[in-house]
């Protein structure tokens, strides 16, 4: 049998050590000095840096695995406190200007959809160290990387509002209201990533919104003012009376753009000497004409040492749930 030299084995070893070597990302030093940025972070206009510490465990793939994620949550940190800062600053202007109010009411109904979770991205390890006890990771931000991503994600959104926009007549009219709900979802998400622009951005730089889709939210807001909701007279009446306030929503004692009904089954039981209270029922939306437009179901429950309080909380917690999936309902894509 023919038998391959030894040399042979030699270099496809040292190829495979070559081609190992090419895949990594970032070696870890091992060297006894310890490197500056352990210490002292780099700092420059285009990255944020955060350095990640974990102890050093026989596992040093999950070590190092462990300090890169903490090392990402200092980075957040920091941009997270500048962010806070700067809104602090924000909201102070706003007040002078007298748009506290419409802010306000928008912030609430906006919380209130599903909008696509944004995550931290574009952060790299650009160095490892093994220390005696421990690891580093130093970690960075890319700002120009992010922000150009972000700016294309808010120019698609921003089309997507216009291309609605255009659909709405010059003044409020109530069979318009399909298009004004959808609009609630992207002006969520569209706050979302305006946020996230600022958040990453090196002076807290405010996005400079198109003129148009500031025009198309301010007539969302006012339509909002002027589409209210009749609440039939039940025992949840005062706990939605909330729930639709807490969400951006006005309500009416009289004949409104939307008439809201209930029907709960009610339930108290006492217990290791607290009181559990359970709502189960089902809220009804309907047009001025009286058609229905949908009926959803809703749970509720209260604990507390005294009946009344345990009933509350219930009416509470149903009339919250219920809101939030009517708001849900209305702004998706099904009108």
């Amino acid at each position: 049998m023919y038998r391959l030299p030894k040399w042979t084995f030699l270099v496809n070893a040292a190829v495979i050590g070559l081609l190992l070597n090419g895949c990594s990302t970032s070696q870890p030093n091992t060297k006894d000095a310890t490197p500056d940025w352990v210490a002292n972070p780099p700092k420059n206009s285009r990255y944020v840096y955060g350095v990640g510490t974990y102890q050093r465990i026989d596992n040093l793939a999950l070590a190092f695995a462990q300090a890169e994620q903490n090392g990402n949550g200092q980075i957040a940190q920091q941009l997270r406190t500048r962010v806070s800062q700067s809104n602090i600053s924000q909201v102070e202007v706003t007040q002078t200007t007298g748009e506290a109010e419409q802010v306000v009411r928008n912030d609430r109904l906006y919380t209130r959809v599903y909008t696509a979770p944004i995550e931290l991205e574009q952060i790299v390890n650009q160095e490892r160290y093994i220390g005696p006890n421990y690891v580093y990771a130093l970690q960075a931000l890319d700002r120009s990387r992010a922000l150009s991503r972000l700016r294309q994600q808010i120019d698609t959104l921003d089309n997507q509002i216009i291309e609605q926009g255009v659909l709405l007549a010059d003044t409020i009219v109530e069979p318009d209201w399909p298009i004004y709900m959808r609009l609630i979802p992207d002006f969520a998400q569209r706050t979302k990533l305006v946020e996230k622009y600022q958040l990453y951005s090196q002076n807290n730089t405010l996005y400079h919104d198109d003129a148009r889709v500031k025009a198309i939210e301010s007539k969302l807001s006012d339509a909002m003012n002027q589409y209210h909701f009749y609440l039939a007279p039940s025992s949840l009446r005062q706990a939605l009376s909330v729930a639709f306030t807490d969400s951006g929503l006005s309500t009416s004692q009289a004949a409104a753009t939307f008439s809201v009904d209930t029907d709960i089954a009610q339930r108290q039981q006492y217990q290791n000497e607290r009181y559990y209270t359970f709502i189960d029922g089902s809220i009804t939306l309907s047009s001025r004409n009286g058609d229905t437009i949908g009926s959803w179901q809703a749970t509720g429950r209260g604990i507390a040492s005294q009946p009344d309080a345990a009933e509350q909380k219930a009416k509470q917690e149903w009339a919250q749930k219920a809101v939030i999936k009517l708001l849900e309902h209305l702004s998706s894509d099904k009108y």
